[in-house]
């Protein structure tokens, strides 16, 4: 592969069209034209410098080392810095991913079955975000992190069939036995070096071909691709790489080299999509058709901005990348001043009677001569006197750092700052919903990847997580589902189990309620309500942030209730309690047969008539006559008669339920 193009002679192919129609090598040999134009341009425009310079900015506390270092001719500069830079850009991220995604997976019909499989896509959901290894939610949090530094970041949902557990075994002449895997879903996270695209694209959304460059232990890549291992181990990474990557690390003398993994969507001339995996033009890896769902690319891009007439993606991060300059610069003029002359110096007049013998040390009994006045009396060189011009400049620098990111004083933690008294916390939530307002492009950009991924994942696993074992039989995994109470459970499922899912949506609830002023505020509104009652309920809101204590009540009446419908669409006898809240029961029942499938189904319309009707005895007063009070003595004021206890409605909205509504 050349180091670059010729700027002068390169001669750029048409995309699909000639991918469609060529053989792989020549194939291979145009696309790798295409990534040398791509790394020449990325030096060209200097999008290769401010990545570098946005990534050194971020992790400035380890590119130097955390220490105070020299510069200057001779060393007589003193620099350090302030990362104010990086203060701001984790602000951001974690006030977009400090709540927990919420998946809703959509089935394409609405029956009983397509909820169990909704349960348990959620529950693949919950294993994928909370396994160690597939790491699905710390890897979505990377991709905000990187996308704010790099203004676009890229994550890849690809079938890895070496993943998972062992199911079978097989031989293979070159290697012997050979274990079997079920394969599973690989999570990446990728930078704008290893994600190769059309330069020549007005926006990213037109891509229709993209590649991907993944550093791979070479003893690995040929134990998978036996018939290219001796090629394969020949090979180093190259002297070169290292401007193609973000960092300088890599190195000829090591055992990582870089694959690529060429991916088409279906267009009109490439009717079944393209996968490619290679390493140079002569190492071809596999070629065919695209084998994901919809000839699609599993690559999704996170950015919440975007360059016009580009396909490149912009972050705010990158006004703040001089300032984080200046404040650097200001601080260091003031510490090189500071170290300088911070030892001070002493002034004799000459004739002096004080020898500068006297002056050394410290603690010492100095006598002048007084008649010389003060010309002959010692004093002290002051050269450390930094301008106050200096001082308020970096105060007002850093301000306007984070007004440019929409991050203010109170989200950082120093209300102080900006608010003077004392303060409200609907002054204090008013603040931090503010920063959200305006972080809400970000905050949109990773609620879309995240659907995207999650999507990704349950269609592989529809795809490809269920081999045929022979005689009709296919392997189950493992994983989990979620019962009405919203608690997991380990359930085993197949393919059947999910195969009526069609996409996953992202619940991401109010934003008030991802900071803890915000969480504070609604704790006061839920106390003036009456939800909360008591000091501990407080407490535990302010200091978890969790809101279930107000709402834990009607909460676990909402389940019992999921509970029962699920237990009555069976068929099954379900009990009513006296202290159930009736009211709330009956119109949640009765929108469950609100439908052809259920009242086509004798046994699930008896089963809700039993039920409702043991729910309409509670609600209606008990017949009998009514008991006359006594007759008032002389002199006591008439007393009314006692009025019937009767239930009231929890919500003013829900209206009585008509015996009539009842199925007969």
């Amino acid at each position: 592969m050349s180091r670059y193009l010729d700027t002068q002679t390169a001669q750029y192919p048409k995309t699909h069209e000639y991918f469609a129609a060529q053989e792989v090598h020549e194939c291979v040999g145009r696309l790798i034209d295409l990534i040398d134009g791509y790394y020449m341009e990325m030096n060209r425009t200097g999008r290769i410098n401010i990545y570098r310079n946005s990534y050194f900015k971020y992790f400035q506390g380890f590119i130097l080392k955390g220490a105070v270092y020299q510069s200057g001719q001779e060393g007589e500069l003193s620099n350090t810095f302030i990362n104010h830079y990086g203060n701001l850009v984790t602000h951001t991220v974690n006030m977009i991913c400090q709540q927990k995604i919420a998946y809703e997976p959509q089935a394409t019909v609405n029956d009983s079955k397509a909820q169990d499989q909704i349960k348990q896509a959620k529950g693949i959901l919950f294993v994928a975000t909370n396994d160690v290894k597939t790491d699905l939610g710390g890897k979505l949090r990377l991709s905000v992190e990187m996308s704010n530094v790099f203004g676009e970041s890229y994550v890849s949902a690809l079938w890895n069939p070496e993943m998972g557990r062992t199911i079978a075994a097989d031989y293979d002449e070159v290697n012997g036995e050979i274990d079997i895997k079920e394969g599973d879903n690989e999570i990446e996270v990728w930078t704008p070096f290893d994600i190769i695209v059309d330069t020549n694209l007005a926006a990213a959304t037109r891509k229709q071909w993209l590649v991907v460059r993944k550093f791979e232990n070479k003893f690995d890549l040929a134990a998978r691709y036996p018939k290219w291992q001796d090629e394969i181990v020949a090979l180093s990474s190259g002297a070169n790489l290292g401007d193609t990557q973000l960092t300088y690390s890599i190195s000829e003398e090591n055992d990582l080299i870089p694959a690529y993994y060429f991916f088409h969507m279906k267009t009109s001339a490439m009717k079944t999509g393209r996968l490619t995996i290679f390493v140079d033009d002569h190492i071809i890896l596999s070629d065919g058709e695209n084998p994901y769902r919809n000839k699609d690319i599993p690559v999704f891009r996170m950015a919440s901005r975007e360059i016009w007439g580009s396909p490149y993606g912009y972050s705010r991060a990158f006004d703040a990348l001089p300032m984080q300059e200046m404040i650097d610069r200001l601080t260091s003029s003031v510490l090189t001043n500071e170290l300088t002359f911070g030892i001070q110096n002493v002034l004799l007049a000459k004739g002096s009677s004080v020898s500068w013998e006297n002056t050394y040390g410290g603690l010492n009994v100095i006598e002048w001569d007084s008649s010389l006045g003060e010309a002959g009396k010692p004093s002290a060189l002051q050269l450390t006197s930094s301008p106050p011009e200096i001082f308020s400049f970096i105060d007002k620098t850093i301000q306007n750092m984070g007004t440019i990111m929409g991050i203010n004083e109170v989200v950082r933690g120093n209300p102080d700052l900006v608010l003077k008294g004392q303060v409200s916390g609907a002054a204090l939530a008013l603040m931090s919903s503010n920063s959200i307002s305006f972080n809400s492009d970000t905050q949109q950009a990773y609620v879309r990847v995240c659907e995207q991924v999650a999507t990704q994942m349950i269609f592989n696993l529809q795809d490809f997580g269920f081999p045929d074992l022979g005689k009709g039989k296919s392997t189950t995994r493992q994983g989990m589902s979620m019962n009405a109470t919203k608690k997991y459970y380990q359930k085993p499922y197949g393919k059947q189990d999910i195969d009526k899912i069609e996409r996953i949506v992202v619940k991401y609830g109010n934003p008030l309620a991802q900071t803890i002023s915000g969480r504070m505020q609604i704790a006061e509104w839920y106390k003036d309500m009456g939800l909360i009652k008591t000091p501990g309920d407080m407490e535990q809101v302010l200091e978890t942030g969790s809101l279930e204590p107000a709402t834990e009540a009607i909460e676990s009446e909402m389940h019992l209730i999921k509970e029962e419908n699920e237990a009555l669409l069976r068929g099954e006898n379900v009990p009513v309690l006296w202290a159930d809240v009736h009211a709330l029961h009956f119109p949640e029942h009765l929108a469950k047969i609100a439908n052809l499938d259920a009242r086509n189904n004798p046994q699930i319309l008896q089963a809700f008539k039993n039920h409702l009707d043991q729910h309409q005895k509670f609600m209606t007063p008990p017949p009998g006559p009514a008991i006359a009070p006594p007759a008032p003595q002389s002199g006591q004021p008439q007393q009314k008669p006692p009025q019937q206890n009767k239930p009231q409605l929890p919500a003013a909205n829900v209206p009585p339920p008509a015996p009539q509504a009842v199925p007969s």
